[in-house]
């Protein structure tokens, strides 16, 4: 019962979470200004936190850091148990597994520079996919025949990024490989360790006693690479949280906008009577008697087709 209302709490922490991470991403694009979504950088940003606010990466950080706790309270109860008996043995078998998770904390941070400098190029290949998936733009690429071209650039996109994948996974394996070994190395240590104790005084250790030592020697193993695994997820997680948290920290506070309905209403109407316009230099008649009026507080459309004169309208209306 206990474990299962732990689940919900933590659950409902990384739903909460995720919640206002959304809310306050979401503030922060709208109190963005159009020269920083041109901006590359500044919309780069934007596009990594909206992309890890959608994830699970940042919304499980609470779980991952609880259970993290859990492991390191469960280490210190058998590595003491252990520590009492041998305790070389003990501190080879807890550093048994950090190599190899040493090397998938470093692979953690190189994925994630590796995502930040592939955004942009991710994102273009996304949107290169999305043309020739969307009725809007198959129309113009059958037409100007660039289908060959779009797709020779988005080939070219996506080989160079599974090349920059394939590189860092490759030295990834190569380091945990390594890790491992030596971590079998420490465990094939502490082992021996346990063999020549006995070995030099055989009626001092019963049965039961190593059977004991070498069942906490495994736990210890295992609940050692658990708490490992988690600070290195951890770790892995709190680069990416932090694409959205250096984000919402310089994001432009969301201008408040409560006086702009009463301003409105207090705007003056604007009418037009028998309006005749054509540009200087030329015969043709833009409009001609137009009679408009635009109450005050409300949002007008104005609809038309191309060349009708809706542009010219507000520009008489702006005295342009």
């Amino acid at each position: 019962v206990l474990m299962a209302r732990s689940q919900y709490l933590l659950t409902r922490a990384g739903l909460d979470v995720r919640q206002q991470l959304a809310e306050q991403t979401m503030t922060a694009g709208l109190a963005m200004s159009q020269p920083d979504f041109e901006n590359p950088e500044q919309y780069n940003r934007a596009k990594r936190a909206l992309q890890e606010v959608q994830s699970d990466r940042v919304s499980s950080l609470p779980g991952d850091a609880i259970e993290l706790v859990a492991a390191v309270v469960s280490i210190a109860s058998v590595a003491a148990a252990l520590f009492a008996w041998m305790p070389v043995a003990a501190v080879l078998i807890l550093l048994s597994p950090v190599p190899g998770a040493y090397a998938a904390a470093v692979y953690g941070r190189k994925r994630w520079a590796l995502d930040y400098e592939q955004a942009e190029d991710r994102r273009f290949a996304a949107y290169l996919q999305a043309l020739t998936l969307s009725d809007h733009s198959h129309k113009e690429i059958a037409h100007y025949r660039v289908g060959a071209l779009l797709r020779g650039r988005f080939t070219t996109t996506l080989s160079t990024l599974l090349r920059a994948d394939v590189k860092t996974l490759r030295a990834n394996h190569v380091a945990v490989t390594i890790g491992d070994a030596l971590g079998i190395l420490l465990t094939c240590a502490a082992l021996a360790l346990v063999v020549l104790s006995v070995a030099a005084d055989p009626g001092s250790t019963t049965l039961g006693m190593l059977t004991g030592f070498v069942q906490g020697m495994n736990s210890l193993y295992g609940i050692t690479l658990t708490a490992l695994a988690g600070i290195a997820a951890v770790y892995q997680s709190s680069l990416y949280a932090d694409n959205v948290f250096s984000y919402l920290d310089d994001a432009p506070e969301y201008p408040d906008r409560s006086n702009v309905v009463p301003a409105l209403a207090a705007a003056p109407t604007v009418g037009l009577s028998d309006v005749r316009f054509a540009y200087p230099g030329t015969d043709r008649i833009v409009l001609n008697g137009v009679d408009l009026e635009f109450p005050a507080g409300l949002f007008t459309v104005v609809v038309g087709q191309n060349g009708s004169g809706k542009s010219t309208l507000l520009k008489l209306i702006s005295a342009l």
